[in-house]
């Protein structure tokens, strides 16, 4: 399987810091180039663990994964690994898969020890100190998600929802450790809202060890992934997520409408995993009032 990862030769100029912090502020996002993570030699280390990925069950998608979740200690000054690791979201983030708690295997130690994955989880707090949207305080909840997205021509790869959305945390890097050559899609979408309707500002697809940092004034998706041909193409990317837990939706056992997930189970998405959808500034709001979606004229 042709990979990308193997051209880190190529030179980008070193980013500033406080470029990407303006870039956040002003555009509600920002693409970190390669060089700001450091040294690259470990990449590959790191991509190998990708392989061992047990397949996302919960939701439709092709998707394999992995999460873990650190809670920030304020007294060590420290981010602690969280021994629990169930997942929700809240159904107007994530109308798919929403008012679920998703249980997934850990994150290993290897990929957790590798010293790239460090660096990046280390600059990643270093720019959320300085972000608006969160504090560093004992509410502060980090998530890491390892994804690998796996099609080829005849099976397609997507996120879940798969459509133009806002995540519920305020803060979320989207780090693409590797893609192969025959992949088709695997783009991001980044849309504003504008008097009243959605405008896609800009599609950018996000090269091995860049980063895209994303905040909640943008909408963004990714296309859906296949092959150009009958090889599996893969994408592997880790998310990591800051949101303060006084702040964000939180499973309530009471509540009639959430669901605990204590096996994998599939959800359909309706077929919609092949197109993104326009919907008003309301709609946008809260998917799971939306009965009225529009496809999006865009072919992948």
């Amino acid at each position: 399987m042709k990979r990308l990862l193997i051209s880190f030769s190529r030179k980008f100029t070193t980013q500033a810091h406080s470029k990407i912090l303006d870039d956040f502020s002003n555009s509600g996002y920002s693409v970190i180039n390669v060089n700001y993570y450091g040294d690259a030699q470990n990449a590959p280390a790191a991509v190998a663990t990708y392989e061992d990925l047990p397949k996302d069950n919960f939701s439709s998608g092709n998707r394999y994964r992995a999460y873990s979740r650190f809670n920030w200690c304020t007294k060590n000054n420290e981010a602690i690994l969280d021994p629990s690791n169930d997942y929700f979201q809240a159904r107007s983030y994530n109308s798919v898969d929403g008012d679920k708690v998703r249980k997934f295997s850990k994150i290993s130690d290897q990929f957790l020890g590798n010293s790239l994955v460090k660096t990046m989880f280390n600059k990643d707090i270093s720019i959320a100190r300085e972000l608006k949207p969160v504090e560093f305080d004992s509410s502060l909840e980090i998530g890491l998600h390892q994804i690998r997205y796996k099609a080829n021509c005849n099976m397609a790869a997507y996120s879940s929802p798969s459509w133009l959305h806002r995540d519920d945390e305020p803060v979320v890097f989207v780090h693409v450790f590797n893609y192969t050559s025959n992949m088709v899609g695997g783009d991001n979408v980044i849309a504003k809202i504008e008097k009243n309707s959605t405008e896609i500002t800009r599609v950018v697809r996000i090269s091995p060890l860049q980063t895209l940092l994303l905040g909640k004034s943008v909408l963004h998706a990714v296309t859906p992934m296949s092959s150009f041909d009958e090889n599996f193409a893969v994408r592997d990317i880790l998310l990591v997520t800051f949101q303060n837990k006084k702040a964000s939706p939180r499973f309530e056992p009471n509540n009639k409408d959430s669901v605990v997930v204590t096996k994998a189970v599939t959800s359909s998405i309706n077929n919609t995993y092949a197109s993104f959808f326009v919907n008003t500034a309301a709609q946008v709001r809260d998917f799971a009032k939306s009965v009225d979606l529009t496809l999006l004229p865009i072919q992948i």
